[in-house]
């Protein structure tokens, strides 16, 4: 099979049968790695660049760091601790580049100052970013208990973008299998999964849709939701199964992505769905329900999302 990249005009055209209707342009993404200028950031960016490895991407390097107002430093010393911050993240950024040779792919990096969340939301307004990838567990420090706190910070915070966050121990392959949760009591919006549906089609990889559930059977709205969901996966590998809890939601995807060999988790932060509970607990303790693998975090779209209208007997979907 043969795409065509277009280095000027910088998108990627992906046939993904003989139909032109089967095809997909791929413009340019805008991610956002955050660094912390550890091994465990640099993890992170070693997958982002696994993941849009056919796709054209600006990675733009973000640091955030103490404000220079709150630093123990005065006068000189103070310059000195300013230009140790530049000078470490041009050294990162210097050695993300030496790795990284695919034409398709570009660097910026910037340092910003605390608050966490307000120098994200900058940087993605700014930049137009789609998604932003971080390290799921990153050394006291800088990001103190990130993999608590922080983490839990930006998915809260950061409403309308998608999120990747990478396991500190994560190996950087390319996913053969996306594991994709959802309890179908939700109607879907084609906008919300976007970077899903571009990254299973540019890597070529499968879609596992899982409902994780007692239930025995759907109601008719999940029925309904389903079926559009379908529509929405058209021209893709995908297939859909049912999970049983045994102990907790978290228990059993985990433990179906192990049996499975997922490699990846996605799902949309929705009130319905268990990221949801678990961002509202004691998520230092829960760890953000301690992934193996990589988890892409979906924003919710209400205002764009399909609804559901009842007239008379008859249910359908409307835009």
């Amino acid at each position: 099979m043969i795409s065509i990249y277009h280095p000027e005009l910088r998108y990627l055209w992906l046939p993904l049968g003989w139909s032109i209707a089967t095809s997909i342009l791929i413009p340019m993404k805008h991610v956002l790695v955050l660094t912390d200028f550890s091994e465990n950031a640099r993890n992170a960016m070693n997958y982002g660049s696994v993941l849009f490895e056919r796709i054209p991407t600006v990675f733009h390097l973000l640091n955030v760091h103490r404000p220079l107002r709150d630093s123990k430093y005065e006068g000189e010393w103070l310059d000195q601790w300013a230009d140790q911050v530049m000078d470490d993240l041009g050294k990162w950024l210097k050695d993300v580049k030496r790795d990284n040779k695919n034409p398709r792919h570009s660097f910026n990096a910037t340092a910003k100052p605390l608050p966490f969340a307000d120098a994200i939301k900058e940087a993605v307004a700014k930049n137009s970013i789609d998604p932003i990838l971080l390290p799921t567990k990153g050394p006291q420090g800088a990001w103190e208990n990130f993999l608590g706190t922080q983490a839990v910070s930006v998915i809260n915070t950061i409403k309308n973008v998608p999120i990747i966050g990478v396991p500190k121990a994560f190996k950087s392959k390319k996913p053969s299998q996306i594991v994709f949760s959802t309890n179908f009591k939700r109607a879907f919006n084609r906008n919300e999964l976007e970077i899903l549906i571009v990254l299973a089609k540019s890597l070529r990889c499968k879609i596992k849709i899982v409902q994780i559930t007692n239930d025995r059977s759907l109601d008719e709205f999940q029925k309904l939701n389903k079926e559009y969901l379908t529509d929405i996966f058209g021209g893709l590998e995908h297939s859909f199964e049912k999970i049983k809890v045994k102990t907790s939601e978290t228990a059993a995807i985990n433990d179906y992505v192990r049996k499975m060999e997922g490699d990846m988790i996605s799902l949309v932060n929705h009130r319905y769905n268990f990221l949801q509970k678990i961002t509202q607990e004691n998520v230092v303790k829960k760890v953000t329900f301690n992934s193996e693998v990589p988890i892409l975090v979906l924003p919710e779209l209400v205002g764009q999302r399909p609804v559901t209208t009842d007239l008379g007997q008859t249910k359908r979907m409307v835009l």
